[in-house]
């Protein structure tokens, strides 16, 4: 697994590169409306101790919420088991205390594992 490190501002994001990586989508873009949308300092004002990533995917959504709220709980779910470890490595790599980490997807049957086509 080839990883590419892409600046975002002042966040540095490590994804996958490659033919079914994301480096090139992540290189292109030229703005984050992520990066300064108004909702985390709405969530800092009205103290918020909790915040829920759902298909966290490299973690930046996890991190800038970390950013805003340093105190909270941050949960970050990524069913995609390749991630995963990036989401811990991003995390680390720009100082941040790690997110609770679940990588998990829903599923009809319960198994102990599942694979991405």
């Amino acid at each position: 697994m080839t990883t590419k490190l892409v600046e975002i501002d002042d966040t540095k994001l490590h994804v996958l590169e490659g033919n079914k990586g994301d480096a090139p989508w992540y290189s292109q873009r030229k703005a984050f409306e992520e990066r300064y949308s108004l909702l985390y300092p709405l969530l800092r004002r009205a103290g918020v101790r909790t915040f829920l990533d759902v298909g966290a995917n490299y973690g930046f959504i996890s991190l800038l919420a970390r950013k805003f709220l340093p105190d909270a709980n941050i949960i970050s779910i990524q069913a995609d088991p390749r991630l995963a470890p990036l989401i811990k490595q991003n995390f680390e790599f720009n100082g941040l205390n790690q997110p609770e980490l679940l990588n998990l997807v829903a599923g009809a049957d319960d198994t102990d594992d599942s694979f991405f086509l």
